[in-house]
């Protein structure tokens, strides 16, 4: 059970981590860079956002499926 927990909390920290460097990303690259600039960085934050929206939506299935498992 521990080790599961283990599990949950870095994957919850790896999503924090993703969140939080794509909206520091978002005020500089708005702000500070012409458009043509952004166009790998723009990338990589989709490709960041399509795991982090997976992530989620992996998590809320799985509860999903405990839920019904119990009832």
């Amino acid at each position: 059970m521990l080790k599961i927990y283990i599990n949950e909390l870095e994957k919850a920290d790896n999503l924090l981590e993703i969140f939080k460097t794509e909206k520091g990303k978002r005020g500089t690259f708005t702000y500070n860079i012409k458009s043509e600039a952004n166009q790998p960085y723009a990338q990589e934050s989709i490709n960041n956002a399509q795991i982090f929206v997976s992530s989620i939506k992996s998590i809320i299935e799985n509860q999903s499926k405990e839920k019904e498992e119990l009832n």
